[in-house]
């Protein structure tokens, strides 16, 4: 949805107006944002020597409406050749950041993936976009040998010294859960590496690659324990 609003050019002193992208959420409440904007002031952002514009940041409060508080949100807008580009929203602030929710049979499995996992998650909505994959890729290490741990545990100490790749190619048995495991494991590599061998494909996938093989790995830990069931 896209919100008119009046600007002060903090340099040259005069009003304007335009319209931008307003939020999709609250970043305090993360509800659905159908507030709105209270104020704006643009400031130029210039090249080292001073001389030339680079760009414009618009600063807009906004009020929501859910949780009665208010926000600030960026927005950059690049200067090509002399023209002004459309704003793009760049960043919110403050912000809670909302942690992910694992079902109990995941969050026992393995706590520390739990706790890596929402790290990477609060980096990501950070903005800290150069190191949230390695969180993702670490937290897919200890899931991925936690549960092999859990599925053999005569093996303990050689799982738990194994490679990663060695661990999934050798020791997981349900065909699903090793392929997801494998792609992730890969894009997780891309995100550590100079350079990207999976060029289609980024953190957004390495999440729902990661995503998915928790829920196989939900799934057969639940049919074990229904397997424990006796009847009567």
């Amino acid at each position: 949805m896209k919100v008119r609003i009046q600007y002060k050019d903090i340099e040259y002193n005069g009003n304007f107006e335009e319209y931008v992208v307003a939020p999709k959420e609250c970043p305090m409440c993360n509800a659905s944002f159908g507030g709105k904007y209270i104020f704006a002031h643009r400031a130029p952002q210039y090249d080292t020597d001073n001389n030339t514009i680079l760009a414009y940041q618009t600063y807009v409060t906004y009020h929501c409406n859910n949780c009665g508080k208010s926000f600030l949100a960026i927005y950059n807008s690049k200067v090509h050749n002399g023209e002004t580009l459309n704003s793009q929203l760049f960043d919110l602030a403050p912000k809670t950041i909302r942690k992910e929710s694992f079902q109990p049979e995941i969050e026992q499995l393995s706590p520390k993936f739990v706790d890596i996992y929402n790290e990477a998650l609060y980096a990501e909505k950070s903005n800290l976009n150069e190191i949230c994959g390695l969180g993702y890729r670490k937290a897919l290490e200890f899931l991925v040998k936690d549960y092999l741990i859990k599925m053999k545990p005569n093996e303990i100490e050689k799982i738990s010294k194994m490679p990663l790749s060695t661990a999934i190619l050798q020791k997981i048995d349900n065909p699903k859960i090793k392929v997801l495991a494998e792609r992730c494991a890969w894009l997780g590599n891309d995100e550590a590496h100079y350079i990207r061998k999976h060029n289609n494909y980024d953190v957004s996938n390495l999440k729902d690659f990661l995503k998915t093989m928790v829920s196989f790995i939900e799934c057969e830990l639940l049919v074990e324990k229904a397997l424990q069931i006796e009847r009567k």
